[in-house]
């Protein structure tokens, strides 16, 4: 698991933290008359808004020919527009580039107090200079605010034909890019699960050599599966914070050498942030059983499917590229499919030199032993909850393999303790907790 620094420990909500723990109104910067006119704030916008990756995009000022600016207008990429003073007429607009930010300012006053200019710095090293033509008397420039801190507003005094006075708002800059998303397998919390025979044949072997002998099949299974997240720390649906590479379809999610889930293809994964994301569809999955079948042998063979839903835990990692805070939000797909199948066999039988075929006793649905006959055959089986599993034996009479036939004749018994597992299928049972 990813360990983060002790600063992300201390953030618990990022909006909080850059929205109001680190939003703030530059008071001493206040200039003009702040006796005259009503207040105005232009910062409640970007400040409730509270979306990740919003700015200011453009601003506008409206002087109508006067000597000083009576309105004002900033628009941003996610807030809504704020405006103060008298707005009508025609102004002047400036417009950011999508990596431009506020850094700096010098506002100008009249002798009255009414401002008159405002001129703004960039990161990009641009001037954004508002009523260049009108007279001044003083002024005041902060040039910078501070590293990575920038303009997102702007407050005072103003009455319907002055802006009388004129101070800025700050935070940091801050946005959220996904950089990874990790999957502790330790705390996949199974749920549902269940075993199953999907197929079973007799695959002979009448020459002197080992060999392998492969049965088809197919199955489908009914699924669904829902994601949400837990912890988004704050960050709400609505802001647009996407994961770019989240929990795909088909992935396998390994817990060690030997046990691993393959993810259904239909597992749905929300990749905005706080969103959810739900899927109910049917998957068919096709397989195949090989068995190496010694010399002058008659097995049984069959396929084992392991399958039912899990939990399954994730923790993304985004980064605010401005100060490199990283941040951690975690989520859970539920009800994600899993699947496994392992291959089994019970020996049931020999060949011996003239190519005759003997079944043992208690494997003889009759005292004759019968024919073989691959015929088409399928069969249904009741899951859990929504899990439905149709098996569909796809052999036929013209499709069926050299030595390869169905067991329907013979009286073999899934709880037959003859049956022998692999190592890998005993561990794998241990984890699901058979």
């Amino acid at each position: 698991m990813l360990v983060f620094s002790q600063i992300q420990a201390e953030v618990s909500n990022v909006i909080d933290y850059y929205f109001d723990q680190r939003f703030d109104y530059y008071e001493q910067g206040w200039y003009g008359k702040t006796s005259k006119g009503n207040d105005y704030d232009m910062c409640d916008s970007f400040k409730n808004t509270a979306t990740p990756g919003d700015k200011i995009t453009s601003i506008t000022t409206y002087s109508n020919n006067a000597e000083y600016i009576k309105g004002i207008k900033i628009n941003y990429l996610y807030a809504g527009e704020e405006t103060a003073g008298n707005t009508n007429g025609s102004g002047s607009t400036k417009s950011l580039a999508g990596d431009e930010f506020i850094t700096g300012w010098r506002f100008y006053k009249k002798s009255e107090g009414s401002i008159s200019r405002i001129r703004l710095y960039t990161n990009l090293g641009n001037e954004l200079y508002f009523g260049s033509s009108n007279g001044w008397d003083k002024s005041i420039e902060i040039s910078e605010i501070a590293v990575d801190r920038i303009l997102v507003g702007l407050y005072g005094t103003a009455a319907s034909s002055k802006i009388w006075s004129i101070a800025p708002c700050y935070t940091d800059r801050f946005d959220l890019e996904f950089q990874s998303i990790d999957i502790d397998t330790s705390q996949i919390a199974l749920e549902n699960q269940e075993s199953m025979v999907i197929a079973d044949r007799a695959a002979s072997n009448n020459t002197s050599v080992t060999q392998p002998r492969t049965v088809s099949l197919a199955y489908s299974v009914g699924e669904s599966s829902t994601d949400s997240w837990s912890d988004t720390k704050g960050v709400e649906v609505s802001m647009g914070v996407t994961v770019t590479s989240g929990i795909k379809a088909g992935a396998v999610v390994e817990a060690s050498s030997s046990v691993s889930w393959s993810l259904s293809e239909t597992v749905s994964f929300s990749e905005t942030v706080g969103g959810e994301a739900s899927t109910d569809n049917t998957t068919a999955v096709t397989d195949s059983i090989t068995l190496n079948v010694p010399a002058n042998e008659v097995y049984a063979v069959r396929e084992v499917l392991y399958y039912g839903t899990a939990e399954i835990p994730y923790t993304t990692v985004f980064t605010n590229p401005y100060d490199n805070k990283e941040f951690s939000f975690t989520g859970v797909v539920e009800q994600a499919s899993f699947s496994k199948g392992y291959t089994q066999y019970l020996d049931i039988g020999d060949i011996d030199s003239d190519g005759n075929v003997s079944i043992d006793e208690e494997y003889q649905e009759w005292y004759e032993f019968p024919t073989f006959t691959a015929s088409s055959q399928a069969r249904s089986v009741g899951g859990t909850g929504q899990e439905v599993v149709e098996i569909n034996n796809t052999n036929d009479d013209s499709q069926a393999e050299e030595g390869v036939v169905y067991t329907n004749d013979l009286n073999i018994s899934n709880d037959d303790p003859n049956w022998i597992m692999s190592d890998e299928e005993l561990e794998y049972r241990q984890s699901l907790g058979y």
